[in-house]
């Protein structure tokens, strides 16, 4: 949000989005419910965010703080939670989850996802932590968590 003024409480530069550059202005945090079938945001919690985050601290822990604090006002037929390419963070996904919802995210365009090495491992030396990259759109190796996934996916046949 744009601001005019050298005094107000949370003044600083962030990121704008639309101009992909940061400017002088105030920076809030938002949590919406979103109904899907009347295309609409419910409004639940607003929290402006510090321009000088406390020590040992970034705006990364104002956003985990925010959901922490709020989450409890979300529906219980409230599963997941939609967040932008920025909080796609291992603290952020870590936290949602930890309070028992599923993050529906776009990633950032480099990012390094790898498989858990499974393997044997070697009798000497540092232990294999990683197998290899993983190649978006490769499915075979990819685990089901429910029936309903598989059904989702495979289309059904219908006779005439």
């Amino acid at each position: 949000m744009s601001k005019r003024g050298k005094k107000t409480y949370g003044l600083g530069r962030f990121l704008d989005g639309k101009q992909v550059k940061a400017k002088k202005g105030l920076e809030i945090s938002t949590l919406a419910v979103v109904d899907v079938d009347y295309y609409t945001a419910y409004h639940v919690s607003t929290c402006q965010t510090s321009s000088e985050p406390k020590e040992e601290e970034t705006r990364v822990h104002e956003y985990v703080s925010h959901f922490q604090k709020d989450c409890y006002a979300l529906p219980e037929d409230v599963r997941y939670v939609v967040t932008e390419a920025y909080y796609t963070k291992q603290l952020i996904t870590q936290v949602i989850m930890e309070n028992g919802f599923d993050q529906i995210g776009k990633m950032r365009s480099d990012a390094n996802l790898r498989y858990l090495y499974t393997g044997e491992q070697k009798p000497k030396g540092r232990r294999r932590v990683y197998e290899s990259k993983r190649v978006i759109g490769d499915v075979d190796r990819l685990e089901f968590e429910a029936k309903w996934m598989i059904q989702m996916f495979i289309p059904q046949s219908s006779t005439v």
